[in-house]
């Protein structure tokens, strides 16, 4: 694929953005690990690479530069180095960096006449970290502020560093990443929705063949647009596939059962909450559980497969969101397929989880699914604090049920990202017993914050779950700030 642009990520958060930022603007791009190599990269024939760094010290740029595949600038391949990069890129190509620093201000930029500041003028920049660089040999200064060159090009190759990064709501960086997509890498504007749903239904198409697919479903988007897509693609080739674990919210099993038939697909419910239970005895570390519950979902759709004749292909609605979020936490291989005989297809694997929704628009889903809240992959276990027995699933499932009736009919479901109770075992002593503690939470970039619900909501449900629910001695509002957005549940 040539008109692509790959970003490297040297610093996951800044990578993310570019490359939201990009595909906002429909240039197509994906994300590589830092320590890619120069074949890798030229197998997936790119336009162009673009090094997203951050804000890091000497001793993390030392990383840098050990993880870089130095053999990435001295082709012909037009590369843009962002932020810490830049330094990176100064370092390996025998620059040097000296001692003076801009340090957290705006200063005045400057700009030469370059390609990659077509329709930029002079103006102030938010500087974090900028140093005064001894530029190498063959390169330039294009891009200066306080008498420092905060941005360099080599003189014969269009290999360029950039002092800063590319910010949200930054029309001017904005402007000089499509300079660098459009205008330097040659790079086409073909990346929106509905070329990715075209592609898709043909990949799909090649994929499943003469064969028919099976659908893992949970009534989540990721996998209810996945299902949706194959169905338009393939038709009664695709069988929708719902593992009932025992881990799954209130009723949730028949909703999503009948929501996903209503939209003319084949759904299959497999009873796996005996099989989950034996599994999950024993069990306490959240990970493991985790673990335990996709084994057993993955061995109910391989019964499942042999099942219905000629299924070849199991489709997976892994997004690119869960991909970079997991690279985020030095979990690379988050997504990874299990072990099965048959062909993984994921095809929303290049989506971000706002393309996501904004394909599930386009394919006609209607609200009731494309609002579901995000749910973990290892269900309502990984809310139970401690063994997730079937007694502790029952009294959690019961207590979350009056939680999210209670936010519906106050009008706030829209208003949250995400709102859940879990379970805890409280110690020997006055107060002991369990412990139901809500939380409800606001997406903020890769941050979770508390909501501040209102009073006389959280005193009914707390008055519903002591009366309606036995064996509570406890409920408390979490008003914890999750610093990433994976640590919530």
């Amino acid at each position: 694929m040539r008109d692509m642009i790959l970003v490297l990520s040297l610093d996951a958060g800044f990578a993310n953005n570019v490359a939201r930022l990009l595909r906002s603007e429909r240039v197509y791009c994906k994300l590589v690990p830092r320590d890619v190599t120069l074949e890798q990269v030229q197998r997936e024939n790119p336009s162009g690479l673009i090094l997203a760094g951050g804000v890091t010290s000497r001793g993390e740029r030392g990383r840098e530069c050990d993880a870089l595949d130095k053999r990435l600038l001295r082709g012909d391949l037009p590369v843009l180095a962002l932020g810490s990069a830049a330094r990176t890129l100064c370092d390996v190509e025998g620059g040097a960096q000296r001692g003076e620093v801009i340090e957290k201000r705006a200063v005045a930029v400057t700009y030469t006449d370059n390609p990659l500041f077509v329709g930029i003028e002079t103006g102030e920049r938010w500087l974090e970290h900028s140093h005064d660089l001894a530029l190498p040999q063959g390169y330039e200064p294009v891009a200066e502020a306080e008498g420092l060159a905060v941005g360099f090009v080599h003189a014969e190759k269009p290999v360029y560093g950039l002092q800063f990064q590319v910010e949200k709501n930054d029309p001017d960086g904005i402007a000089m990443l499509l300079n660098f997509a459009l205008n330097i890498c040659k790079c086409a504007a073909w990346w929106e929705e509905g070329a990715f749903v075209e592609r898709a239904k043909e990949e799909l198409q090649r994929a499943i063949g003469d064969g028919k697919a099976i659908c893992a479903v949970s009534g989540g988007l990721d996998s209810t647009v996945c299902a949706l897509l194959a169905e338009k693609a393939v038709a009664d080739k695709v069988h929708c596939v719902l593992v009932d674990t025992g881990l799954l919210r209130e009723g949730e099993p028949e909703w999503v059962a009948e929501q996903l038939t209503e939209q003319g697909l084949q759904v299959s419910r497999v009873d796996a909450r005996a099989a989950t239970a034996k599994a999950l005895a024993g069990v306490v570390g959240a990970a493991h559980k985790c673990d335990v519950a996709q084994r057993v979902i993955a061995q109910a759709l391989e019964a499942e497969a042999q099942r219905i004749a000629g299924v070849t292909v199991l489709l997976r609605g892994t997004n690119y969101s869960d991909v970079v979020q997991a690279a985020c936490e030095g979990n690379e291989g988050y997504g990874d397929p299990p072990q099965t005989k048959l062909t993984v297809v994921e095809p929303l694997r290049d989506l971000f989880r706002g393309e996501v929704y904004r394909v599930g628009e386009l394919l006609g889903l209607p609200g009731q699914l494309l609002h579901r809240q995000p749910f973990p992959g290892g269900g309502l276990a990984m809310r139970v604090f401690g063994e997730a027995t079937p007694e502790r699933l029952r009294t959690l499932r019961a207590a979350e049920a009056l939680f999210e009736a209670e936010i519906e009919e106050a009008g706030l479901a829209r208003k949250l990202w995400k709102y859940y109770a879990t379970l805890a075992q409280m110690p020997e002593g006055e107060t002991a017993g369990q412990v139901v503690l809500l939380r409800a939470v606001q997406q903020s970039e890769m941050t979770a914050n508390p909501a501040r619900l209102p009073y006389d909501l959280l005193e009914r449900v707390v008055e519903r779950i002591q009366k309606e629910v036995t064996g509570i001695t406890r409920v408390m509002y979490d008003v914890t700030s999750a610093v990433h957005m994976r640590n919530e549940l």
